[in-house]
């Protein structure tokens, strides 16, 4: 059924446009930057400090509006929405920290990848989302800084206990 004007009402328009809801969703979703580029770009520099250069990229997407806007969308969405989840998995663990740690030769490259997924997801959320003031006041490259070691250490270091 049309509004008035010849235009679809919302549901419609959503049918139409998108298939459902969910494709709505992923259209709206869209991660502000390509994993594959992202991937070769980690990859273009020394082993010893890719995670200072992770830290550093994710930290220069949520400094922009329209990307932390995006990030922390998808954060909660993922939060709420098992749908919403999955994705945010699949593409951010999936297609670029996965294939980073493989990529590095690291044993227990899912752990890894899956370690350094909650390190920068937890970092956004408690700066962005839940608004832990010292976190959002502290500088992107001092953040950078202090939890460059950690990736670092995610990606390529010993994990103790690790199967």
């Amino acid at each position: 059924m049309a509004l008035p004007g010849g235009r679809p009402r919302a549901p419609d328009a959503v049918s139409h446009y998108f298939g459902s809801k969910q494709g709505l969703f992923t259209a709206a979703a869209a991660l502000p930057f390509e994993p594959e580029a992202v991937l070769a770009e980690l990859l273009d520099g020394p082993r010893e400090t890719i995670g200072h250069r992770r830290a550093t990229h994710a930290l220069r997407i949520v400094e922009t509006t329209d990307g932390r806007l995006q990030i922390t969308g998808l954060i909660r969405a993922a939060a709420s929405d098992e749908n919403a989840a999955r994705m945010l998995r699949d593409r951010i663990t999936g297609e670029l920290l996965l294939p980073l740690a493989q990529e590095l030769d690291s044993p227990d490259a899912q752990l890894r990848a899956a370690l350094a997924s909650s390190q920068m997801v937890g970092l956004i959320m408690a700066r962005h989302i839940t608004g832990l003031q010292v976190l959002a006041d502290t500088g992107a490259a001092v953040l950078a800084d202090a939890i460059g070691p950690t990736l670092q250490r995610y990606l390529t270091g010993p994990l103790t206990g690790a199967q």
